[in-house]
């Protein structure tokens, strides 16, 4: 089983976000009456988490009997210190990317409709958001 399927199956009200590899789930790491936590499965093996309520990621994957190290690839088929060339991006790759982003801002929204403020951690990530989204269309060409 691989870790996004391991780290899926512990999780509850599991729901297919917007994006092919997104999902939203119940927080198993407070009392989540809605799917506050937003889950997505990088190319490269990486498994990001988001906790909207503000729950922090170690408690998470701790809450679910998981730890950090089973969100990354193993270490011989990932290197952060690798250096990166700009390729040309399949149109299709920046399109999940603006999905992936634009289901973070909905999350956000739909919290902001039903009178939830927005942490800080949250504001950080709508701006992360943003940039990641006016990066895919900066290279598209848009």
């Amino acid at each position: 089983m691989s870790a996004i399927e391991s780290l899926l199956s512990r999780l509850d009200k599991v729901k297919r976000g917007a994006g092919r590899n997104s999902w939203t789930a119940r927080c198993p790491a407070h009392e989540d009456k809605g799917p506050s936590l937003s889950i997505s499965y990088e190319g490269d093996g990486r498994i990001l988490l988001h906790c909207f309520a503000g729950c922090e990621v170690d408690n998470v994957v701790g809450a679910v009997g998981m730890g950090l190290s089973d969100l990354m690839p193993p270490k011989d088929s990932y290197d952060p210190h690798t250096p990166t060339i700009k390729l040309r991006i399949p149109a299709l790759d920046l399109l999940r990317v603006i999905k992936l982003e634009a289901d973070i801002v909905i999350m956000a929204a739909l919290m902001m409709s039903k009178g939830e403020a927005l942490k800080a951690e949250d504001f950080d990530r709508l701006k992360t958001a943003y940039e990641r989204i006016d990066y895919a269309l900066e290279r598209a060409d848009v």
